[in-house]
């Protein structure tokens, strides 16, 4: 089996592996399972149609990038044009990824399918500070969390406590994300709660764990990037299986719709915390989770929810996962080791393991 990973020049930020180092491990891992591993990076619409127009019907393609430009220099979604080719691709739809980018239109798309997320507001730079002197009567009191609209892995994510703060930090999104609006959102005074969703076959998995701070709380902080992205095993994230039950009944009551409201196609990863009465609300929901070795949300999360199971191993079977997930959708006759170890063959552990009827049937 051959797996083409698609990389964007200049827009590898979103991408389940954000940086050349870190395919490193993902190309390893597939290579001890016999798969050839292909990789091109693109700078345009015309160079990946090009790169399409080669690639054999069988070769699964692993897009790593949200998209690319074209002549015009205008946004082109690449699993958009790999579908036009009637190419497999791994992960998510190019109109499930347009949904999920953009954090204002997420919320938008969730609320109707009563996916609960935060009181919000959208800033953006052509409009004048919100932070009149009657801000306190929209119903968004201090302290509010202050985030780019457009971002990953939680970039610019700030807890705001007054309008002179809220200026400042605006004035930085702007200029450092200049493709954002800026987020206002309700502050939820809880440690993170993220889960994983997979959906393979007939059957659901979902991954419940906390995502938090040794060093502060999350009732009054919030998780930036710098203390979010260290390294894996080490003392300043933890993330702990969710026994809970109250928490655990929200989620299987929620991750649903978010699915649906979004089109989600098989996986993301989901990022909630509770309000002040105890109720989940999610403020991210992720359209290619980061799949990097052995630090990324979704690879941690496999691994504690999971426990027994070897590091390395679990992080082949999610990759695993995803193929067989694309196998499936297209058709596509993968390796039989592949089908044999993925995260549907284990268990035990703290996933939580549903029909999928079970859960998408509760949505009619």
């Amino acid at each position: 089996m051959d797996i083409l990973f698609i990389h964007s020049w200049n827009f590898w930020d979103n991408g389940w592996l954000v940086n050349p180092e870190l395919v490193k491990a993902a190309r390893k891992a597939l290579q001890e399972m016999g798969i050839r591993v292909i990789e091109q990076e693109i700078s345009s619409q015309s160079e990946l149609v090009s790169i399409l127009d080669s690639v054999s019907p069988t070769t699964l393609i692993w897009p790593n990038a949200y998209y690319t430009l074209n002549a015009n220099s205008e946004t082109v979604w690449i699993p958009g044009i790999i579908e036009e080719k009637g190419l497999p691709y791994i992960g998510n739809d190019a109109a499930s990824l347009q949904a999920m980018l953009h954090k204002g239109d997420t919320y938008q798309r969730m609320l109707p399918h009563g996916a609960p997320v935060p009181q919000y507001r959208v800033w953006d730079a052509k409009t004048e500070s919100p932070f009149t002197k009657d801000w306190e009567s929209t119903g968004l009191p201090f302290p509010l969390a202050m985030k780019p609209s457009s971002e990953s892995s939680s970039a610019g994510v700030k807890r705001i406590l007054n309008a002179a703060d809220g200026e400042e930090h605006a004035q930085l999104l702007f200029e450092k994300y200049p493709q954002s609006d800026v987020m206002l959102e309700e502050f939820l005074p809880s440690e993170d709660i993220t889960c994983g969703y997979f959906h393979l076959g007939n059957e659901i998995l979902l991954l419940p764990t906390y995502y938090a701070s040794t060093e502060v709380s999350g009732k009054e902080h919030m998780v930036e990037r710098d203390l979010g992205m260290g390294p894996w095993g080490g003392e300043a994230i933890i993330m702990p299986p969710i026994e809970e039950q109250e928490i655990l009944d929200q989620l299987v009551e929620t991750m649903p719709k978010v699915v649906a409201s979004l089109g989600i196609r098989g996986v993301t990863r989901a990022d909630a915390r509770l309000d002040t009465q105890g109720n989940l609300k999610y403020f991210d929901v992720n359209g290619m989770p980061g799949m990097s070795y052995p630090k990324s949300v979704l690879v941690r999360m496999a691994r504690e929810c999971f426990p027994k199971e070897d590091g390395w191993e679990m992080y082949k079977r999610v990759i695993n996962t995803l193929i067989a997930q694309a196998g499936e959708r297209f058709a596509l006759e993968v390796p039989q080791e592949v089908n044999e170890t993925t995260l549907f063959t284990l268990s035990g552990g703290y996933a939580m393991r549903f029909a999928a009827s079970e859960l998408v049937g509760s949505l009619s």
